[in-house]
């Protein structure tokens, strides 16, 4: 889920008595070894107490990076809103003798119905990068989908987690098929068992936090390059490249991350793609646009589609976050 945290804004103080995270740096291909040990276990057993660890043991503008959105950052604030004004409505005397939180995505078995979403840039967070979360992911038993923008990249990443581990390859196209093309090569070379293409990036956003750390990720230098031109490929992006993908590789499930409103949803159903991730990029690109919790809502298809639907709003509270899966 892609990182936004409205708790966190521009200013606020960390606490002196936090002390950083002391991490192990991990050689690219190398699975990291866990750095928690039993001492910072008993130091942090809620997201509340590892939130301003984190906060303390990264530079000003990685933070605001992580945590911060587009412009106003208002849909960050509404996404959380909107989250919290969702109700359950628990039934009981259900006999619950036993309790399964698993289930089954393109074939792979999850403890959970969790995917750690696509995030650039992790290597700025943690030495070992999206090294250290695909290993965290499969022994949590999760699914992990990498970002194209994340280093080590998709061989170093798959090798830091055991053969077989759930994992999705998520691509920012920067060239035309050729490019797409290759990439899909790779991630199935290195055992990714779905693709994901990020379809709501037609311009990058303007982040006020990173205007005012005069901060530019690495990754985004290059595709602004107006020589190269690479994020213009990502803007030209149409349904015809998704009927393209879909032909072209019809047993490689494939998702769209993006979508946010019932008529896409359809045309992504229609034309064969497995997953609709339900998302406003977690308030970091589009300012001001539907939240969430609503985009759910009007997304929702034909239960009868047996597609499954991801919903990514970008929450540091695990019991607020709703991941919504159709079982196989």
């Amino acid at each position: 889920m892609a990182p936004s945290d409205s708790d966190a804004s521009v200013g606020t103080a960390v606490e002196a008595e936090y002390v950083p995270v002391v991490r192990t740096s991990v050689s690219p291909g190398i699975a990291p070894t866990p750095f928690a040990s039993d001492e910072l276990r008993e130091s942090i057993q809620t997201l509340q107490e590892l939130i301003p660890l984190a906060r303390a043991n990264l530079a000003k503008e990685h933070w605001d990076y992580l945590v911060g959105g587009s412009e106003t950052e208002a849909t960050v604030r509404r996404n959380r809103m909107a989250i919290e004004c969702l109700a359950l409505r628990p039934r009981v005397l259900r006999k619950l003798t036993q309790i399964e939180l698993g289930t089954t995505l393109f074939g792979q078995r999850l403890s959970l119905p969790l995917i750690l979403a696509p995030i650039g840039g992790l290597e700025a967070m943690d030495p070992a990068g999206a090294a250290a979360a695909a290993a965290a992911a499969a022994t949590a038993g999760v699914m992990m989908c990498l970002s194209s923008a994340c280093q080590p990249g998709p061989r170093e990443t798959a090798a830091a987690a055991p053969v077989g581990s759930p994992k999705i390859f998520q691509l920012y196209v920067r060239g035309d098929r050729s490019f797409i093309a290759e990439n899909v090569e790779v991630a199935l070379a290195c055992g990714y068992q779905a693709f994901c293409l990020t379809v709501d990036t037609q311009l990058y956003s303007r982040r006020e936090r990173d205007f005012l750390n005069r901060f530019s990720k690495p990754w985004r230098k290059g595709a602004d390059d107006a020589a190269t031109n690479q994020s213009a490929s990502q803007a030209a992006l149409s349904w015809d490249d998704v009927e393209w993908f879909k032909q072209t590789y019809p047993d490689l499930p494939l998702l769209l991350k993006g979508i946010a409103t019932a008529e896409d949803a359809e045309l992504a159903v229609e034309l064969g793609v497995d997953g609709v991730w339900v998302s406003n990029h977690g308030g970091r690109q589009l300012d001001a646009v539907r939240i969430d919790a609503a985009h759910l809502r009007f997304c929702w298809t034909d239960a009868s589609t047996r597609h499954a639907r991801q919903h990514a709003c970008g929450h540091h509270s695990l019991p607020l976050v709703f991941s919504v899966v159709q079982p196989d």
